[in-house]
């Protein structure tokens, strides 16, 4: 039995690779957008943001931000539309509150799976718990989500662009196969500009390694 929750484990971890462009949940009733073109995850009206992806598919996907919201948990995310030529069209979440960010996909299988993937006002090596699904578990394992802050106020050049006010976190998705005892199966690099947003993440799972890169964004 170790086994098996090990192989789902492992092939759920490669499935999260895939969650932040992949997601195919419908939005909620519209509602009025909120400014927030200063924050670390603008969510600005008809802002977009173009990446290049390499996992499932080598593939484009443009994200925009609509006027939609929906609650889960009792916080308000934003509704962002995604279209790709290969992977297809999907809608994503963003939450941005008490200086936290989430990003909030579904995945086949597991259900929806909520990125805690940055603390603005954190220092480096500040570290945070957060559930990863709502019930805490993916395939009926218990998981977890452990983040770090690796680094603030850095610059990094991402598809020959240079950004400036980045802050690199990493997020690791771990499984509690027996007992209470959490291991890491899979491992997300962040790294986040402020005003702008994610302009890459890199992810890590067994040896099945892809990464998004920002090719180009337009704030409103």
């Amino acid at each position: 039995m170790i086994h098996l929750k090990n192989a789902f484990a492992t092939m759920a971890a490669v499935c999260l690779i895939t969650t932040l462009f992949t997601s195919c949940k419908k939005s909620g009733a519209d509602s009025p957008d909120t400014a927030t073109s200063d924050t670390y995850q603008p969510l600005t009206l008809n802002s977009t943001w173009k990446y290049a992806t390499d996992y499932p598919a080598v593939d484009t996907t443009v994200m925009t931000m609509s006027s939609s919201t929906q609650t889960y948990g009792g916080k308000s995310y934003h509704v962002v539309q995604s279209k790709a030529k290969v992977i297809g069209n999907a809608n994503t979440y963003f939450y941005n509150g008490n200086h936290v960010y989430n990003w909030r996909n579904s995945s086949a299988g597991a259900g929806d799976i909520d990125f805690t993937y940055l603390n603005d006002t954190a220092k480096v090596n500040y570290t945070w718990k957060a559930k990863v699904t709502d019930d805490g578990t993916i395939s009926g394992i218990p998981a977890q989500m452990l983040g770090k802050i690796i680094a603030t106020g850095i610059s990094k050049t991402v598809a020959g662009k240079a950004y400036t006010n980045v802050i690199h976190t990493t997020v690791q998705l771990q499984y509690a196969l027996t007992g209470s005892t959490y291991s890491t199966f899979a491992t997300y690099d962040f790294y986040v500009a402020k005003g702008i947003g994610i302009i890459e993440m890199d992810a890590s799972t067994y040896g099945v390694k892809s990464t998004f890169k920002l090719l180009s964004y337009t704030i409103k």
